[in-house]
């Protein structure tokens, strides 16, 4: 674990932004880059990759007080072949991909 200054906490809340995505909403779709991690504050996620024949398969539910993102493509920089859905109606805190980077240099 890192000690991290209130400074620095301040600094990287202030990075970070509310977003809220209704029933059935997307927070992430297949065929883009990820550029960003959810953190669910309240509701529930689902992944879900959908086959050649248009079927939709869930591989995986997120819930509350974990953290979500196609992480092999977030990290490797390329296309998602997941969907991110709220199966219910899902309040997040969005980390960008900058805030992320920023962590990387700033939070040791």
């Amino acid at each position: 674990m890192i000690n991290i200054s209130e400074t620095k906490t301040e600094e990287f809340l202030n990075k970070c932004f509310i977003k809220t995505f209704e029933k059935k909403e997307i927070a992430s779709r297949p065929n883009v880059v990820p550029n960003e991690v959810f953190f669910i504050n309240k509701g529930l996620f689902r992944i879900m990759v959908t086959d050649n024949e248009g079927t939709e398969h869930t591989i995986h539910f997120a819930l509350e007080n974990q953290f979500i993102t196609d992480y092999s493509c977030f990290i490797q920089k390329i296309p998602s072949i997941q969907s991110i859905q709220a199966i219910k109606k899902t309040e997040t805190v969005v980390l960008p991909r900058a805030l992320i980077e920023w962590g990387y240099k700033n939070l040791q």
